[in-house]
Parts: C-alpha cells; structure tokens; sequence
C-alpha cells in the first residue's frame, strides 16, 4: 500500500456497510483500486465477485495475465 497520491494501491478507508456512516466500527483499511472495485457491494459479495473472476480465469489455462502499464495484458506461456 502507498501513500502517493495518484497511486492506484494509495491507502484508502472503506465502510464495511455503505448504508452506514465513517463510524470506527464500520470503517477497514484498503487499497484504492479495491476501495473501487468494491464499490457499494458488501465484503460478503465482493469476494463472491473476486472468486468469480478468479475462477473464470482458470478456464483459461494457456494463458497467463500479468500487470503492464496498469492493466491486465494476456502474454501466451511458452
């Protein structure tokens, strides 16, 4: 994590329940592009929406995605 601004891993609060103030029971520590990515989705949910996507990558076995210039780029293996 960083602190960096424009940093897309910069440090970022994010409320466990949307419909719930910035409150110390209701707030976590994360990244920005997570912070993001989870939008108004609960805990529960985003990670029922990353194990989603991790899945439907592993129907894709010859091919490995990396990170270039922020973005997931697919480079053939071998």
């Amino acid at each position: 994590m960083s602190y960096d601004t424009g940093n897309i891993w910069k440090a970022s609060i994010d409320r466990i329940d949307s419909n719930k103030g910035y409150v110390s029971d209701n707030v976590q520590w994360t990244c920005w592009a997570v912070n993001r990515a989870k939008g108004d989705l609960t805990n529960d949910d985003f990670i029922k929406l990353c194990r989603a996507v991790v899945e439907r990558c592993n129907d894709y076995p010859e091919r490995e995605y990396s990170q270039v210039a922020g973005s997931a780029q697919p480079q053939e293996i071998g």
